[in-house]
């Protein structure tokens, strides 16, 4: 048994979140994974036994161009039935079982997409592992420790996990068991600090309480004229802060929304649309949505479509 980390569902978002849905985990590399009359690399590499590294180093040689990272499709080839895999997602992960060996994508492809762009070239079934309570979904600050703290803070990756740290974070989530005491006091402690900041501020002093907070970050703020439209393409973008790190050129633009209960893809829509037109282009940029409530469903989902 090999233990797997897999960052996955921010990638062809829309068929990897539905493959993850039907227990599915997947890898790109579809050129190798020809949609014309059905073809099937994955039995093409396992034909060559021993001298399967080797075909799979010139195929994606051959089709990329150069040797590339050949060494994840390999490992993802490669998955046994009874590997472990983690799949990471927002504030969360899942520890996933393989129950079936991997599979070309055109195996399945008809069932997911009718698209012919999508790079999705290999699929592995797997079974999500579940808590005594019957849950899927493990949070990371609660379960998340070592090796696998460092490895959630990437944006992409396909790492083999050291077993030991792995089968103890396994251990502690099936068994619904708090590994630090200080994880749970921070929850707690997050709880309260948010019910003070809604019940203390209102929807005009949030703005400029969090203006000072980004100010000590060493950040030049400002916050824009309400009825200024001038930087909207389609009327509906807006920004609350505006924040300026002069020293690395770097601008980030947020969007505050200020209530109880879930905040929906609205905000991230007004970013979406907000254009600043006195940009030179020395500066990258980046938008926040900066909430009191939850983030729905509706907003995840357009969040994730948008970072790719």
């Amino acid at each position: 048994m090999k233990y797997h980390f897999l960052r996955m569902l921010n990638y062809e978002w829309e068929v990897s979140r539905k493959l993850f849905e039907d227990d599915y985990i997947c890898m790109g590399y579809s050129h190798l994974n020809k949609v014309e009359n059905n073809y099937d690399y994955v039995s093409y590499y396992n034909s060559f036994g021993d001298k399967k590294s080797k075909v799979l180093q010139k195929d994606v040689r051959d089709t990329y161009g150069k040797w590339g990272h050949n060494y994840k499709v390999e490992r993802f080839l490669n998955l046994e039935v009874g590997d472990i895999v983690i799949v990471p997602d927002y504030k969360c992960f899942y520890i996933t079982e393989v129950i079936e060996r991997p599979i070309s994508f055109s195996k399945i492809r008809d069932k997911y997409t009718d698209k012919e762009d999508i790079d999705i070239g290999i699929v592995c079934k797997i079974r999500k592992i579940k808590n005594e309570s019957g849950e899927i979904r493990v949070d990371r600050e609660r379960f998340a420790k070592g090796e696998l703290k460092g490895k959630l803070r990437s944006f992409s990756g396909y790492y083999e996990l050291e077993k030991e740290n792995t089968e103890e974070i396994i251990k502690n989530f099936k068994e619904d068991k708090i590994i630090k005491i200080e994880e749970e006091l921070k929850n707690r402690t997050k709880k309260i600090v948010l019910d003070t900041v809604v019940e203390s501020l209102n929807p005009n002093n949030i703005e400029r309480f969090i203006k000072k907070l980004m100010e000590k970050t060493g950040a030049v703020c400002e916050i824009p004229p309400k009825n200024d439209k001038s930087n909207t393409e389609n009327n509906i973008g807006d920004v609350d802060i505006v924040c300026v790190y002069e020293k690395i050129k770097h601008i980030i633009y947020i969007q505050v929304k200020y209530h109880r209960g879930y905040t929906g893809d609205w905000g991230i829509k007004q970013l979406e649309d907000y254009k600043d037109s006195s940009l030179d282009g020395d500066y990258s940029t980046s938008y926040w949505l900066i909430t009191t409530g939850e983030i729905s469903q509706e907003a995840k989902k357009l969040g994730f479509r948008k970072q790719k």
